[in-house]
C-alpha cells in the first residue's frame, strides 16, 4: 500500500521497526521493497550490511588495520573493549 502511494522510505522505516521487534522476514521484505521501487543499489546495500542504530542503510566496512586508523568507509569508530590480553576492537 505505501510502496502504491510512493512513500517508500516510510514503508522501510517501518520494516526496520518490525525487525527491532524482532520480526525475522522484515529485512527480507524491505530489500524487495525498494528493489521494487527501482531503487536497486540501497536494496543491495541493505541486504549485505544491514541497518546503522540511527536506521540509516550501513555502508561497506573494513576491521582496523592492528595498531592502525579505523578501517570503516561510513562513519563511527567502531567499538574498543579493554580485556585481560588487550585492547579489542571491533
Amino acid at each position: 500500500m505505501l510502496l502504491e502511494g510512493g512513500r517508500i522510505d516510510e514503508a522501510v522505516a517501518w520494516y526496520q521497526q518490525a525487525a527491532d521487534c524482532g520480526y525475522p522476514l522484515a529485512l527480507p521484505r524491505a530489500v524487495q521493497l525498494l528493489h521494487t521501487a527501482g531503487r536497486t543499489d540501497e536494496s543491495l546495500r541493505l541486504r549485505r550490511f544491514g541497518w546503522e542504530p540511527d536506521g540509516s542503510i550501513a555502508g561497506p566496512w573494513q576491521p582496523r588495520a592492528p595498531g592502525g586508523a579505523p578501517g570503516r568507509s561510513t562513519a563511527g569508530e567502531g567499538h574498543v573493549q579493554t580485556t585481560a590480553r588487550g585492547t579489542v576492537t571491533y
